[in-house]
């Protein structure tokens, strides 16, 4: 018996549950799903699938039984091959089940009874059978390796609600954590999993920090709309929560012992006692602090550090009397992205957040006591795709981890400009990016969050993938005469990041190996097409604190294709994200961020003038080039505009209040424009829910 995700497989009964419901499926993409499931995440190839279900029948057409059969497995599932959460292609070679699988010992159990049953799993393999000895299974492991292994995952939660920055905590049977709906609310969840239950308290807008030591007290923060921001302690009982002084607080958490907190404001980091007062200065740290964490045994302090310049966060650590200040993992990850780190309950093991080309996964360092003085901290990665994992915390017991897992994905919705209202696009494929041929029946895309390239007509069929990992695409351009698609690109080797190096590349419409467009490691850009197709346009990518210190660093090129003569347009520099329009006479770009203004340059004229002096980007072009589609981001109020070049007059067209909260991109939140003239965007329908990693040594 397996389970993934809200499914259930029963391999003896034949059948497949979700959330104890049974799914109807056929017997064989049943038998595929338990072939995968078999070995998961490892390639399972087309041949071992044939001779399984075939029988190696040379009567059969295998592709078109064997493709078939996948299709409606993902059918069965709600997956797709362009965005897998389950079954992944790898083309030509065969299939790999990518989500966590746990194994269970017993049949189906529905609701709750299989949560109160899920003890009975297993995953371990037999030879660790230390519990008859009257040994745990994380003790027993842990004094006989030196590494941590994730050996399961099961889903705790399921409300749909948002998780992300939760703080998790647990007292050893539930789990305390922060959800964002319409409001912010504090909640619980049992340890095995169940339903979510709210707590109820006095505050509006309640945050929660921490949990004391015995389980028995949670920090809450009550949020800014109401005023300056205050610490509160609340009974997890119930009852009035006790305002913690006139403390004023960005963050906080209780200090070695109950009777002290920790809390911060701005780049300082202070101690005082529970009700408020005598509080003291502990640091200044070099950024923003926050999560702060305490070591068992209360002679460490670790915490993130936001450094808003280079846009990184860290984690350092401090002694528990402000000396003895450092960087935790110096130079480990670069650009650092770290976070949220905790103590394993025996102390041996400190987890962590981290994000690496694009996705964030929990690491763990061996802390170095006894005779573990000696040994390296480089970390261990615990977990690794297609779930994000964030807020690690251990439990009490030590033997498991909780997380909140996220399956980030994107859903594209159009503006309907006659009805007002958001509908599904492109058939519910998560993407983001989509760029349309000039004829109107083709769009290419980069899924998301994977970005890769694709293209398709424009109902969503005859889809082809175009490019690969680790190749990592963003903003396709359709060549005017639809044969090519430009693009930029990450390297396909070594790590992806944000800042770069980018690259454009050109891809044929049917496929192929993309071709790098220029030499060197200087990134590139946002291509865009000339409207002969001769050449194209690009900026450079605005780095952290040098576009005000050197504006020349960036500025729009123009590339001939044929002759290879590479040209800077006048007057671009401190200029990016350049669009052609369609009629080829303008080009529009955008000043860097911020404020992100719009500059348009004509060709007849030689000369830029101001499109519009608000903040505004990701702009699309009419096909008749008389307006241009951009996202205004000003007043708080954030929409999508027409400007018209005859009189720069800035319409509205849609207001984003209900579903700006939601937007997603890799890089910002993707809007753009159908062939009809209505707006498009990048919807998150992603899932965020709490899971328990079970835990043993390699």
């Amino acid at each position: 018996m397996y389970a993934f995700g809200p499914f259930q497989v029963d391999t003896r009964a034949h059948e497949l549950r979700r959330s104890g419901v049974r799914i109807k499926i056929q017997d064989q993409p049943f038998l595929i799903l338990v072939k995968l499931l078999e070995r998961p995440g490892q390639l399972v190839t087309r041949e071992e699938l044939r001779s399984a279900l075939w029988n190696g029948d040379t009567f059969v057409d295998f592709d078109t039984g064997l493709n078939t059969a996948v299709k409606r497995l993902r059918e069965a599932l709600g997956d797709s091959a362009e965005s897998p959460v389950f079954v992944e292609t790898l083309p030509k070679l065969g299939y790999r089940f990518v989500a966590p699988v746990q194994v269970l010992s017993r049949g189906f159990l529905s609701g709750s009874a299989q949560r109160e049953k899920n003890a009975f799993r297993y995953t371990i393999p037999g030879a660790l059978v230390l519990l008859a000895a009257g040994l745990t299974l994380a003790a027993s492991i842990a004094r006989r390796s030196d590494g941590l292994k994730v050996s399961s995952f099961l889903q705790l939660t399921n409300d749909g609600r948002q998780k992300q920055g939760a703080a998790l905590r647990t007292d050893g049977a539930r789990i305390y954590m922060t959800e964002f709906e319409s409001d912010m609310l504090v909640a619980q969840v049992s340890v095995k999993g169940g339903e979510t239950t709210p707590l109820t308290v006095a505050l509006r807008e309640p945050r929660q920090l921490d949990l004391s030591k015995d389980g028995t007290e949670l920090l809450l923060l009550e949020g800014e709309s109401f005023g300056p921001p205050s610490l509160w302690i609340q009974s997890v009982v119930g009852g009035a929560p006790q305002r913690v002084g006139d403390l004023i607080v960005d963050t906080a958490s209780w200090g070695p012992n109950q009777e002290t907190i920790t809390y911060t404001k701005g780049h300082d980091i202070y101690v005082a006692r529970r009700d408020g007062s005598l509080s003291r200065k502990l640091l200044t740290a070099p950024g923003i602090p926050s999560s702060l964490r305490f070591s068992p045994d209360g002679k460490q302090l670790r915490f993130t550090l936001a450094d808003d310049q280079d846009q990184t966060t860290t984690l350092w650590e401090v002694s528990a009397d402000g000396s003895n200040l450092h960087p935790l993992l110096h130079e480990w990850n670069t650009p650092a992205s770290e976070c949220c780190g905790s103590w394993t309950a025996d102390g041996r093991y400190f987890v962590f957040q981290s994000t690496q080309n694009n996705r964030t996964d929990i690491w763990a360092i061996r802390e170095k006591t006894g005779l573990l003085k000696a040994r390296s901290r480089k970390p261990e990665q615990l977990t690794s795709g297609p779930m994000n994992f964030f807020d690690p915390i251990s439990s009490r017991d030590g033997g498991e981890l909780f997380a909140v897992g996220v399956l980030p994905r994107a859903e594209v919705v159009r503006y309907d400009l006659r009805t007002h209202w958001f509908i599904p696009f492109l058939s519910g494929i998560s993407a983001e990016g989509l760029d349309f041929s000039r004829d109107g029946n083709w769009v290419t895309y980069t899924s998301y969050p994977e970005g890769t390239l694709w293209r398709s007509r424009i109902d969503g069929s005859e889809r082809l993938q175009l490019t690969f990992p680790p190749m990592r695409v963003l903003l396709p351009r359709w060549s005017p005469d639809g044969k090519q698609i430009a693009f930029m690109g990450s390297p396909p080797s070594g790590p992806w990041k944000l800042g770069g190096p980018w690259k454009i590349y050109l891809t044929s419409f049917d496929g192929g190996t993309p071709q790098q467009l220029l030499p060197g490691e200087r990134d590139e850009s946002d291509p865009t097409w000339s409207a002969d197709g001769n050449s194209i346009a690009f900026g450079r990518l605005p780095q952290p604190g040098n576009a005000g210190v050197n504006p020349s660093a960036m500025n729009v090129e123009v590339l001939e294709l044929k002759s290879r003569k590479l040209s800077t347009l006048p007057g671009s520099d401190g200029l990016y994200s350049p669009r052609w329009s369609p009629d080829g006479r303008y080009i529009v770009a955008f000043t860097p961020p911020p404020p992100n203004r719009p500059r348009l340059f004509d060709w007849t004229t030689g000369k830029w003038t101001p499109l519009a002096e608000t903040e505004m980007g990701y702009p699309s072009w009419s096909r008749d080039s008389k307006y241009i589609y951009m996202q205004d981001w000003n007043d708080g109020h954030p929409r999508i505009v027409r400007v018209g070049l005859r009189d720069r007059r800035i319409e509205s067209i849609v207001y984003f209040s209900e579903v700006w909260s939601a937007m997603v991109g890799t890089i910002a939140p993707w809007s753009g424009v159908a062939p009809d003239g209505s707006p498009l965007v990048a919807r998150d329908v992603s899932s965020q829910e709490i899971y328990a990693l079970k835990l043993h040594a390699q």
